[in-house]
């Protein structure tokens, strides 16, 4: 039997997070049947996704405390580390996802000769935004041999530089196969007076906006209640806001749940109010559920590409109130509406099979494995 080509994924950890969630996926219904696979992580943090046993995963911290560090010595730490066990593992390519890991692989991508692939999951211009941050970018992304982006937004951001250009490969996020092969449930729609709203509560999400313009319409729809799910910072701060705008019992803060596909099977309407965002996989994942879907048109451009020419929902600016509260008017007031935009989001699926995605990843890896040595 032919031995496997070694891939090195590199991320900083596997908690719950999309491009923590598409290396998952990548590694257990692709790459592992193909290749020797070893997942690289960071930080010393818990295990949040299911990985295949014949998938090895290596931390390069020893303690969590040391994820606190400063950010020098912590990065010169974990590069001495990385080298030395890509030295042990002698991989045919690393693929490096989110700032930090891209910065640390390819500070040693002259010294290893190792090819390399990076991949940004985030609107750049907040992922460089700070000094230290830009001029990192600047010195180390020009060394890579191939660049993943999830949009035209995000590669355009690195147009100072023609080899990133030329190398770049726009490649949207799989839709991971419970969803792919989950049949929405219409009737229950129907009878649904749920708006559900997933992600971290944190500043990017923009939960607050959200909040604001239910509880400035919710009089006027009684019936219907919002969820939202997950947790961060700012519970304590959205809590007293919903206590505030008199919407206890209409709006809930549901933590986080294991059950999300169950949820958006029964819910109607999903909401993204997100700042700025990748390509945000649980709005690709409510579109697969059928569900009407309302999002801020943010940079890096990821809701727009996944409602372009779908006609599956509405996009609002970002931080706009009125919008928002006029999007969800149009939306829960017209039952005939929400099912016409559910419908025709459940076509998104077409664009998101896994194995297409994953086969542009590897026609990737094997031209960057063919080039890469120099």
């Amino acid at each position: 039997m032919k031995e496997k080509k070694k891939i090195v994924f590199f991320i900083l950890s596997l908690t719950k997070g999309g491009a923590e969630h598409v290396i998952s996926n990548m590694a257990n219904d692709y790459f592992a049947d193909r290749y020797d696979v070893t997942i690289i992580t960071c930080m010393k943090a818990p295990v949040e996704y299911s990985i295949r046993d014949d998938v090895t995963i290596l931390t390069l911290d020893d303690k969590e405390a040391e994820a606190k560090e400063g950010m020098g010595k912590r990065f010169l730490r974990r590069r001495r580390r990385l080298c030395k066990v890509l030295c042990e593992l002698k991989p045919e390519i690393v693929i490096s996802f989110l700032p930090e890991p891209n910065f640390i692989c390819l500070s040693l991508r002259k010294k290893l000769k190792i090819p390399m692939i990076i991949s940004v999951r985030n609107d750049p211009k907040k992922e460089y935004a700070g000094k230290v941050r830009t001029i990192l970018m600047k010195h180390f992304y020009p060394k890579a041999d191939g660049y993943v982006f999830q949009t035209g937004q995000a590669k355009e951001y690195f147009n100072f530089s023609k080899h990133i250009q030329e190398k770049s490969t726009i490649i949207m996020n799989p839709l991971a196969n419970e969803y792919l092969k989950a049949e929405p449930d219409f009737e229950t729609k129907r009878n649904s007076h749920t708006i559900i709203n997933v992600g971290r509560l944190e500043n990017q999400k923009d939960q607050k906006t959200l909040i604001q313009a239910f509880s400035n319409v919710a009089d006027k729809y009684p019936e219907w209640k919002l969820n939202i799910y997950g947790e961060g910072t700012l519970r304590n701060d959205l809590q007293k806001q919903i206590d505030e705008c008199g919407c206890t019992g209409k709006i809930t803060l549901c933590g986080n749940t294991n059950e999300m596909r169950e949820v958006m099977q029964n819910s109607a309407v999903f909401v993204l109010s997100s700042l700025y965002e990748g390509m945000p996989n649980v709005m690709l994942e409510a579109m697969s559920m059928g569900m009407a879907v309302v999002a801020t048109d943010c940079p890096c451009g990821g809701p727009a590409t996944l409602l372009a020419n779908k006609e599956a929902g509405l996009l609002v600016p970002v931080r706009d109130v009125e919008a928002l509260e006029q999007a969800l008017c149009k939306v829960l007031g017209n039952q005939e509406l929400r099912e016409q935009y559910g419908r025709n989001a459940v076509n998104i699926k077409e664009e998101h099979i896994p194995e297409k995605i994953y086969g542009v990843w590897d026609e990737l890896v094997i031209k960057t494995i063919g080039i890469g040595k120099r």
